[in-house]
């Protein structure tokens, strides 16, 4: 199995899985690359939320600083189940399932650029400036100031190459 972690994302587990289960704990954003075991279910548990995995590709973003919580499942099946109202939805490949209110929704993955973090990218389509600017700050560990909040809610669509840092992203942008 594979896992990618993104920014300010960590992930614990046991030195050596026992019984049934392979469980991992995350807060933050990993996407995981899980071989197949059918004797014991890989679990990523994060905050109220649990995934329940036999061998799959899928994205958990999960920061516990802001109590949101997504599931997007790229290849294979995935079960995911709220501890809160006890809810489970299985998902099937290019969906995903995400938070509102507490409750699980599920939808289509529409775009799968989002992704593409694992690679260094960080990719947004017909998103807001504050959803770009959040992303940075979350990427870059930086605090973004704006003065002129009209811009806030123009949507963008682009790629940043992480390497080439917060100050060229925000160039582009101007």
């Amino acid at each position: 199995s594979k896992v990618w972690l993104n920014a300010k994302t960590s992930l614990s587990f046991p030195d050596r899985f026992e019984g049934e289960e392979r469980c991992v704990t995350l807060d933050g954003e990993g996407y995981f690359e899980v071989t197949k075991d059918a004797t014991k279910h890989f679990i990523v548990s994060s905050g109220n939320y649990r995934v329940k995995v036999l061998g799959t590709e899928f994205n958990v973003k999960a920061y516990s600083q802001n109590n949101y919580f997504e599931t997007a499942l790229l290849k294979g099946s995935v079960e995911v189940a709220s501890n809160y109202t006890n809810e489970k939805i299985m998902l099937t490949p290019n969906t995903y399932v995400y938070t509102r209110e507490g409750k699980l929704i599920q939808a289509a993955l529409q775009n799968t650029d989002q992704f593409l973090w694992k690679e260094g990218i960080i990719a947004f389509e017909g998103e807001s400036v504050r959803n770009i600017f959040s992303k940075l700050e979350l990427y870059y560990d930086v605090k973004i100031h704006v003065q002129n909040t009209r811009i806030l809610n123009f949507p963008y669509t682009g790629k940043f190459r992480t390497k080439d840092g917060v100050e060229h992203a925000l160039k582009v942008l101007q």
